[in-house]
């Protein structure tokens, strides 16, 4: 099943003239039409490997942004990689860094509360990492595609 995402015309013609400084998610909520991310990605150096595991990193990073408010469950998608080679202020040592992928729309005070909120909860899990930080980035709205597969 393919689901594609209403065009501007189609908003309009559902009769709804929402000005696009509008939060896209609100009006995501407004058409019943479901954001589809975000997408964390984590990256970290492989020595940090079983410490992310057994702390339940992607979960947390999970919880994280579903405590947010902003995203519904099925919503959220977590992965995580190991670099085996790294270097932090010049020097081989560990870190940890999540990138958010979001659809475009989102104020800046919208990311800047997610990043935080992902990294409070970083800060809880007492990673043993030289840096742990959390970016947010936009992925186009008129550019990203999306199909789902089977039930």
């Amino acid at each position: 099943m393919r689901v594609n995402k209403p065009s501007p015309e189609q908003y309009a013609y559902a009769g709804l003239d929402i000005p696009e400084t509008w939060d896209m998610m609100a009006q995501d909520i407004l058409t019943g039409w479901s954001t589809g991310l975000p997408h964390a990605v984590i990256e970290y150096t492989r020595s940090l490997e079983n410490q992310c595991l057994q702390a339940g990193i992607m979960q947390a990073v999970h919880n994280s942004l579903l405590a947010s408010g902003h995203f519904g469950e099925v919503d959220i998608k977590v992965r995580a990689c190991g670099y085996d080679h790294a270097l932090v202020a010049g020097k081989p040592d560990d870190f940890i860094h999540v990138t958010i992928y979001l659809l475009s729309g989102r104020t800046p005070d919208i990311k800047k509360q997610l990043t935080v909120g992902v990294l409070e909860t970083l800060q809880a899990l007492d990673l043993r990492a030289a840096s742990i930080t959390v970016d947010a980035r936009d992925m186009d709205r008129a550019i990203y595609s999306k199909t789902r597969y089977g039930t």
